[in-house]
């Protein structure tokens, strides 16, 4: 990889990095405080939320309050009459107060007069028959001894929520025990979610706490929260009250974030959960600032790292460049007289003023080596030439043949009356003498699997003649590809010595015959000169024996001459036969 394209791999990966990071920092802490911000809107609104349905029990709580302080309240349980037609507990009483039921007890937790109303259908009704259980005399709502104030809250009803709120009646002028207790609710139907929805300006819906069709995400908040509650209002000083819930806030996807708030009866046990979607409209703006401010960022980023590796290029880049294509020129033309040329006063300057120093180095190795090289090859043409065996050098096709002549010395030359240009020219195969091929091809199988063979073959000059050689041929690497290195040695003069001495042992074993006949023809005609002397008697006869016992003698010592031949004959055959 070049240096220009690892610059711009460096800066655009620095620039992907910081990127990253900034992008990260913002998600952690630009987002993270959008989020906060959001929740705690939502914790307000949830808030809000949960003071309107407050707000409304404490309006039914003044209602109770204020009925309770009327001087006909007190005198209808002074009487102890029972009276459902009570005249202050008419329907229009009912539409004008906006409840549903209005009940008076005395102080045995009897009912003295009640009556419940359906706004909706504006009539009478009877009173809800799972509420009269929560009117008993011990209960909360009716017990003055435990609740001297009275109680407000809710109730789940099987048919729908009940905002419900309790008073003690005193009697006339305000003052004695109390004579009885003045319940007063109100339902807690779509209107009112709905109205209170208006006040928050949000989507508010009202579940059952116990219920087991509750949607997924309400689910998780109602097991998320505990479902241990204090009592859900309790009386401050004065009017003022004080509500206990339990809240949670989730997003419900990226769209919409969700308050819950866990609701408990007058009990104090878990008894609605109240949801309210929030749309989130500030995650939204803060993702959206997030966005343009990586998007800025990016756009930064690029410009930046443009105008950095447009600077870099023409500062370093480009004359980094031009020296490593200067500097590759004169590698590749081996002109070590070279000299480059960088403009500046930086490192780069420096770095190529020690490339001409190292050039000026190298040229003056160079100019060393070749003269090295000059008389290295000098020594090598005389050693190679100067030699009385001829040398070829020649290579090996793929099928492990002979193929061309790579180097031949003057011998070559001179023996196969040759000129080296047209002996290198020709193919090894045509000096080989005729009826050699067979042996060619035995020779280079042996060469091929041993690396060296010695052998004896016939050369043919270009004027026909045939030259009996000796080749010690070595099979070598060369560049990585095979060639053949044979010592081809003139044995004429030791064939034509083979040839003499060939002749001389068959004389002397054509002579060494002979004299073995030539002792018997001696012999035999002198044996028959001795029987013919002995029969002659005189001076005569005398002395024919005496020459003959000479001849004998003469013959004795040519047989002892036979035996020292026949070993001088056994050692010579032995040693040069």
């Amino acid at each position: 990889m070049k240096i220009r394209a690892k610059t711009i791999l460096i800066v655009t990966i620095t620039l992907i990095g910081l990127i990253a990071v900034l992008y990260v920092a913002s998600d952690a802490f630009v987002l993270q405080g959008f989020e906060q911000v959001e929740e705690e809107e939502a914790r307000q609104n949830v808030e809000r939320m949960v003071s309107a349905l407050l707000n409304d029990i404490n309006t039914l709580d003044a209602l109770t309050c204020e009925m309770a302080s009327w001087d006909e309240t007190a005198g209808l349980l002074e009487s102890g009459a029972l009276d459902n037609t009570w005249p202050k507990i008419s329907d229009p009483t009912f539409e004008r107060l906006g409840v549903n039921l209005i009940v008076i007890l005395n102080g045995s937790g009897e009912v003295v007069a009640g009556r419940a109303y359906d706004q909706i259908g504006g009539a009478a009704m009877p009173v809800p028959a799972d509420l009269l259980p929560h009117l008993a005399a011990e209960m909360p709502l009716v017990d003055t001894a435990r609740h001297p104030a009275g109680v407000m809250g809710l109730l789940p009803l099987i048919d729908q929520p009940f905002l419900i709120a309790s008073r003690p009646v005193i009697g006339r002028g305000g003052t004695g025990d109390p004579l009885g207790t003045i319940v007063m609710g109100r339902y807690l139907d779509e209107a009112e979610v709905t109205r209170i929805a208006m006040i928050t300006s949000l989507p508010v819906t009202l579940h059952r706490y116990d219920d087991p069709l509750l949607p997924e995400d309400v689910t998780r908040a109602r097991e998320a929260l505990s479902a241990s509650l204090p009592t859900f209002i309790e009386r401050g000083t004065g009017d003022f009250v004080i509500g206990n819930v339990l809240t949670s806030i989730e997003p419900l996807n990226d769209d919409t974030l969700c308050g819950y708030a866990v609701i408990g009866d007058i009990y104090g046990n878990p008894a609605f959960m109240l949801r309210l979607a929030i749309p989130r409209e500030i995650y939204a703006q803060g993702t959206l600032s997030t966005t343009y401010f990586v998007l800025s960022l990016i756009a930064v980023g690029l410009i930046f790292g443009l105008i950095s590796l447009l600077l870099l290029d023409r500062t370093v880049l480009s004359r980094l460049s031009f020296l490593s294509t200067t500097v590759s020129g004169i590698g590749s033309s081996r002109n070590f007289s070279a000299r480059v040329t960088v403009p500046g006063r930086d490192e780069i300057t420096s770095l190529a003023t020690d490339i001409n120093g190292m050039l000026g180095a190298l040229e003056t190795a160079q100019r060393r080596l070749e003269g090295r090289l000059v008389e290295s090859e000098e020594r090598y043409r005389l050693f190679f030439n100067s030699g009385n065996d001829a040398v070829y050098v020649f290579s090996v096709d793929e099928t492990g043949m002979p193929e061309r002549f790579v180097e031949v010395n003057d011998e070559a030359c001179r023996r196969l009356q040759c000129e080296r240009e047209i002996l290198e020219s020709t193919h090894p195969a045509a000096i080989v003498g005729e009826g050699e091929e067979t042996t060619v091809r035995e020779v280079m199988h042996r060469l091929l699997a041993e690396r060296h063979v010695l052998y004896e073959t016939r050369h043919t000059a270009t004027d026909g003649t045939e030259i009996p050689v000796e080749v010690n041929a070595h099979l070598v690497m060369h560049e990585g590809l095979p060639i053949v290195i044979a010592i081809a040695r003139d044995v004429t003069e030791r064939k034509q010595m083979d040839e003499l001495k060939r002749q001389a042992f068959g004389q002397i074993q054509k002579n060494y015959e002979q004299f073995a006949i030539l002792n018997d023809q001696i012999r035999n005609p002198l044996q028959v000169i001795v029987g013919l002397a002995g029969m002659e008697e005189g001076v005569i006869g005398e002395k024919i024996t005496e020459n003959a016992k000479i001849i004998d003698a003469i013959v004795d010592e040519l047989d002892r001459g036979w035996i020292e031949s026949e070993k001088v004959r056994e050692f010579l055959k032995k040693y040069y036969g």
